[in-house]
């Protein structure tokens, strides 16, 4: 056996351990992609779940705030019933009438008070 034929045996088997190489290169190369492929739709997947829960809880929340705006609506509807505030404004009308005639009196009483005193203080 000659040169020749060591280098071609050599250059054979340099080819054979690079196309075993490169071979297992591209089973590695697969394995990340699906690995990554996986990864990939499990993040899409939470994401999605995430924007449905998302978008349940503002459902929940508008449906919370309509029951809690009808509910203070009932609540002020039936804490003052109409003859009932009627009544505790009449009784605040006649209260403020009772006490401006009051002042009003003493405002007289007052005023008369200073003339007769102002008339003696003249004389």
């Amino acid at each position: 056996m000659g040169t020749y034929e060591y280098v071609a045996i050599g250059l054979f088997m340099l080819g054979v351990i690079f196309s075993i190489i490169s071979w297992l290169l591209q089973q590695k190369d697969k394995a990340q992609e699906e690995k990554i492929t996986a990864l990939a739709k499990k993040h899409l997947e939470d994401m999605c779940q995430r924007d449905e829960k998302i978008t349940l809880l503002f459902l929940k929340h508008d449906t919370d705030e309509k029951a809690l705006h009808d509910l203070a609506l009932q609540i002020a509807k039936n804490h003052y019933e109409r003859n009932e505030l009627d009544r505790k404004f009449d009784r605040l009308d006649q209260t403020f009438k009772e006490g401006f005639s009051l002042l009003g009196d003493k405002l007289d009483k007052m005023n008369s008070a200073l003339l007769t005193h102002l008339g003696e203080h003249d004389k």
